[in-house]
């Protein structure tokens, strides 16, 4: 569902091409964040070492706690940000560098068990953690694109040719 927005050149090429599977390998690249482990009720960050035993640091909690900042590096974001929602609690942004280099802005709400996830403008509820053997997965239902190439709603596809010049840096 997420690649249908793409639109069907698009998908033909990514999917059905030897030239763009080379494409599709860079933009899941840019979907990825190695180092980084954060689940939708703790992030583990690049500097949490593996304990003996294979249990992870202490996590960092998404809580609404006065909580100094400068323990978690990963939050970049201030308290005054404009896109703070009005939870009464339960609110953490975190950038995050992709595979490319390219830094998605992720952001986590907490209401009691009620927990939502936006990664960009993909606001995804419920948000769900799939464990794996290398870290989480949460799925979308939409792609992480280049500025470049963000669709609007009811936009128009993307052509191939649009695709390949703003994922060419990233192959």
């Amino acid at each position: 569902m997420a690649f249908a927005e793409l639109g069907q050149a698009a998908n033909e090429f990514l999917f059905d091409s030897e030239e763009g599977l080379r494409y599709l390998r860079a933009l899941l690249k840019f979907h990825t964040i190695a180092g980084h482990t954060l689940y939708s009720t703790a992030y583990y960050g690049p500097n949490k070492p593996m304990a003996q035993g294979g249990k992870q640091g202490k996590p960092s909690l998404p809580t609404d706690d006065k909580e100094d900042k400068n323990k978690n590096p990963a939050v970049l974001k201030s308290e005054e940000d404009k896109r703070k929602p009005s939870f009464p609690r339960g609110h953490k942004i975190w950038d995050l560098p992709s595979l490319v280099g390219e830094t998605l802005a992720i952001e986590v709400f907490r209401y009691g068990s009620i927990i939502a996830m936006r990664v960009g403008d993909a606001l995804e509820f419920p948000a769900i953690n799939h464990l794996t053997e290398e870290g989480v997965l949460h799925p979308t239902e939409k792609i992480f694109l280049p500025a470049e190439l963000r669709i609007s709603e009811g936009g128009r596809q993307i052509t191939v040719e649009e695709f390949k010049a703003s994922l060419e840096r990233y192959l």
